[in-house]
């Protein structure tokens, strides 16, 4: 009970009260086929921990289609037909839009290859009401094939928004339950974390052009909703911002990322060598590009930053007018006016289609993940990996030690998981979380990534050597989640 009190205190102060005000309290009747589910679901992660994982980010998916598309789904599903399922969502996705990180997270090979024919890259002339396509590989290879000399790094006048930092009682709380240094070290770390992940935003410098796609005007060129043709877009707000506008503007990351983005395209076509991953190939480019070894890891770590905070959308923290439906800002006819950018983008896609490549040709394993950190889950999402490897690994290299900075990081996941649907305009139901639904075993999968992410960064500052398998812990989590679970056994692993 007194655990419970805690709890409730801090996510009272996080503004989760739903949470707070029912976590403690279990109705009986609830918990009767809690155990066959969940011992259903850890023999399934067991056997074929692939095949659940798809499942579990197929099963999130479904609740933006219509309901005879959900109708059907669960229908495949009920036969075991993930191979059915993914041909239906991949096929009734084609004449939706998604966004092409929701895309990238589906789990499933078939409807991932579908964020390609969204993307922010294009290659046409510009034309008012001529909705350009996607860029393919040909044309990115064409458009990166030679040095960029001289480039012209322009990003827009980002402006620092109102400060949403926590209060020293967040802090507090949040460091007495989740974190073993001292309050004094963990509520600096907190402090930095902030300023790291600090929030800017910036105007577009475009008017908007009339958006059509999939065969239907867009809601943005109706009356009545605030946008006219021709009227400027709200400010797009930027997460991480420092961390971005870095890598943006730094002329001597260039050459290495031109030269990350061939090997990727590269890669694409052919079987892709298991030891092949991520942090590897933007180190081996950086080197290649004539940095230092220390140099080449530095960038390295900033791509990494950048990357972690912005997913496959990464053009939206440089242009408002990413997206082929609302201008061409993206148009590789405009790659001059900053190549790091375009480079960045052109990785930040071809990391989902890595991860599915890889992940069918070496049991599972994504690309993204480093050499010794494996993980038979392909779900579009190690960017909690790296965005706690990042925190840590500054932390760390700032002067704390690897355990306060790992749990810092940590403790900065755990709140963006509790917090993310609050900022959707709902609250997370993550009272619910031993019912093993595929939102709290998301969640799951999630938290495992960003813990040992956490360690990982913290393990880098020091040059130490860091392996895991994060197959088994996930499965670990899920079998030490009592029935009738309590709030810490709830929220996964905690590094450290």
């Amino acid at each position: 009970m007194k655990l419970c009190l805690h709890v409730q205190l801090f996510l009272t102060f996080i503004s989760i009260r739903s949470f707070a005000i029912g976590v403690c309290s279990k109705n009986p009747s609830d918990l009767i086929w809690v155990p066959a589910l969940k011992d259903s679901l850890i023999d399934e992660a067991t056997k074929n921990l692939p095949q659940f994982c798809q499942w579990n980010r197929l099963d999130r998916l479904i609740r933006s289609f219509p309901t005879e598309v959900q109708k059907e789904y669960h229908e495949l599903k009920q036969q075991n037909n993930l191979q059915g399922a993914g041909d239906l969502l991949s096929e009734k996705a084609k004449g939706m839009y998604f966004d092409p990180w929701i895309l990238s997270m589906a789990g499933h090979p078939k409807v991932k290859s579908l964020a390609g024919q969204f993307s922010y890259i294009v290659s046409c002339p510009e034309k008012i009401g001529v909705v350009c396509p996607p860029a393919n590989n040909e044309d990115l290879n064409l458009a990166i094939r030679q040095p960029f000399k001289n480039p012209n790094l322009q990003i827009p006048k980002y402006t620092k928004e109102q400060s949403t930092n926590s209060s020293t009682l967040q802090r507090a709380a949040a460091c007495t339950l989740f974190s073993k240094s001292s309050m004094s070290e963990c509520d600096k770390n907190l402090l930095k974390i902030e300023s790291f992940m600090a929030i800017e935003s910036f105007q577009q410098d475009q008017v908007m052009i009339a958006p059509y796609g999939a065969g239907e005007q867009s809601i943005f060129s109706k009356p009545g909703l605030g946008f006219a043709m021709g009227a400027p877009m709200p400010s797009s707000m930027v997460t991480a911002a420092p961390v971005i506008k870095r890598i943006l503007t730094d002329s001597k990351a260039t050459e290495g990322l031109r030269k990350t983005a061939i090997k990727m395209i590269e890669q694409q076509k052919m079987k892709i060598n298991g030891k092949s991953n991520l942090f590897d190939d933007l180190q081996n480019s950086f080197v290649e590009a004539g940095l230092s070894k220390t140099e080449a890891e530095t960038k390295t770590w900033d791509t990494l930053g950048a990357l972690a905070a912005t997913g496959p959308n990464f053009a939206k923290r440089w242009s408002r007018h990413s997206s082929p439906y609302m201008g061409q800002k993206m148009n590789l006819k405009n790659i001059d006016d900053n190549p790091n950018a375009f480079l960045l983008q052109i990785i930040a896609e071809a990391i989902p289609a890595l991860d599915s490549k890889k992940a069918a040709e070496h049991q599972g394993q994504p690309y993204s993940l480093p050499s010794g950190v494996s993980f038979g889950c392909d779900i579009g999402k190690t960017y909690h990996f790296w965005m706690t490897a990042y925190l840590s690994r500054q932390l760390t290299s700032q002067g704390s030690s690897p355990e306060s900075a790992a749990s810092a990081a940590y403790i900065a996941n755990l709140g963006y998981q509790l917090r993310r649907e609050a900022f959707a305009g709902k609250e997370l139901n993550v009272k619910d979380m031993e019912k093993f639904g595929a939102t709290e075993n998301g969640i799951r999968m999630d938290l495992v990534l960003a813990a040992s992410g956490a360690k990982f960064g913290a393990a880098s500052a020091n040059s130490q050597v860091y392996s895991i398998d994060l197959s088994q812990k996930l499965r670990e989590s899920m079998k030490a989640t009592p029935i009738d679970a309590t709030p810490m056994s709830m929220l996964g692993i905690i590094p450290g």
